[in-house]
């Protein structure tokens, strides 16, 4: 006699088991944001993600509250539970001196009493001078007094009376020859340097070998007269005659028409007619025509856009947040209209053509210096160095290339535009 068929769990049909997941929750105190390595708040138990806190303009990083601690600004965290934590920015203090940068007549000296005695604007820790009864040399004689204040010379002579005293003149013995190439000195035209032949190609009065030659390039041409510093041309075309040699010059022509951007007067759509029958400076194509259909590329902070056609451009006026990469979008002189988002339209700068896409190497102090990870140098323009100064390896940035020596940098993450001359390799 049969039995009846038994249910229950078949082993053979157990149900696997599901990852472990975790949820990270992030803030910030002050003005910053922070950007994670995982793309989901939620991850698989055991993972390691990197936290980066990015200060706004005029704020740094202070340290990491909650389930994190420490004062740098790159983290990794192993996550094997929920997580909770808090990027603390404070208002940027480069000098320590507890007065916000914003605010601080010398921020990178630190003088917390701000004293500015002769009202310039300029801290007294930031001006050099001499104090009124200093005496830098210990001569005994005060600066405000002596003749030579940074070598000793209690004496003060001065024997050929011209107000500087003689311990802060250099002389030769009579009839010396300090390099010893057979030429008095008083007679050399380069007493430090031997040249028994005194040569003087330029005739300055200044020996050949005193002169100093640069050639950044090595193309045998001086800088002094090369028409390409930093790209060997030994030929020295120069087919425009405008003082700048084919090798320096990078054309870009956005539309392909045979018209350089520079000269183009509707730099995104063809015309190579140039037609313009207003007189206005803009081409007629530009003007009701139907102008060339990009795609956006990427959207930086909502503050720059870069296009199909590798032009980079800062919004000026409107909008452009929710204006997606592979949005299609038109450019009309300083207009940019996005077809995929109701022909929203925005005004905007143009910044010069996307030439390198690198990560942040280092910042000098100061941000005079940015050095990106391929290996090019670039030196910050002066009023952008304070911005430069927060900026933090391992984020990513953009160089656009505007004129032959004229280049901006744009971060990624949050689309701040710098000025930047480059400086090598």
């Amino acid at each position: 006699m049969g039995g009846c068929p038994q249910t229950g769990d078949d082993p053979a049909k157990s149900t696997p088991d599901v990852p472990q997941e975790y949820n990270i929750a992030t803030t910030a105190t002050g003005n910053g944001i922070i950007e994670s390595s995982a793309s989901t708040d939620t991850v698989v138990a055991g993972s390691q993600v990197m936290l980066l806190a990015i200060p706004d303009e005029g704020w740094q990083f202070d340290h990491w509250e909650g389930d994190a601690t420490g004062e740098e600004a790159l983290i990794t965290l192993t996550v094997d539970a929920d997580l909770s934590v808090t990027a603390v920015f404070v208002l940027s203090d480069l000098d320590d001196d507890g007065v916000p940068d914003s605010d601080d007549n010398c921020p990178f000296t630190p003088n917390a009493d701000q004293a500015d005695t002769d009202g310039d604007g300029v801290g007294d820790a930031c001006t050099l001078s001499f104090t009124f009864d200093s005496d830098f040399d210990g001569d005994g004689v005060l600066d405000s007094e002596d003749n030579c204040p940074f070598t000793p010379n209690p004496d003060q002579t001065d024997s050929d009376g011209d107000g500087f005293g003689d311990a802060c003149e250099f002389s030769f013995e009579p009839n010396s020859d300090y390099d010893n190439d057979g030429v008095p000195n008083d007679d050399d035209n380069c007493p430090f340097t031997s040249n028994p032949d005194q040569l003087d190609t330029d005739g300055d009065g200044r020996g050949d070998a005193c002169t100093l030659v640069f050639d950044a390039d090595g193309d045998g041409i001086p800088d002094g007269e090369d028409n390409c510093l930093f790209t060997p041309n030994p030929d020295q075309v120069d087919t425009d005659g405008d003082g700048v040699g084919d090798a320096c010059e990078i054309i870009f022509d956005s539309d392909g028409d045979g018209i350089a951007n520079s000269e183009d007067n509707c730099p995104f759509t063809a015309n190579p007619d140039q037609a313009d029958s207003d007189g206005d400076g803009i081409g007629d194509a530009c003007e009701g025509g139907v102008p060339t259909t990009l795609t956006i590329v990427e959207n930086y902070g909502n503050e720059v856009l870069e296009l199909s056609d590798g032009s980079v451009w800062e919004v000026t006026f409107g909008f452009v947040l929710g204006w997606y990469p592979g949005d299609r979008v038109t450019v009309t002189g300083s207009r940019i209209t996005n077809l995929d988002d109701d022909d929203d339209e925005v005004s905007a700068t143009y910044l010069g053509q996307a030439i390198i896409h690198d990560w942040i190497d280092e910042v000098s102090s100061g941000g005079e210096y940015l050095l990106l990870a391929g290996g090019t140098l670039w030196q910050i323009d002066w009023l952008d160095r304070i911005h430069v100064n927060l900026w933090l390896p391992i984020q990513r940035v953009v160089v656009a290339q505007e004129t032959q020596f004229s280049f901006n940098i744009v971060k990624e993450s949050n689309g701040q535009v710098v000025g930047a001359t480059y400086a090598g390799p």
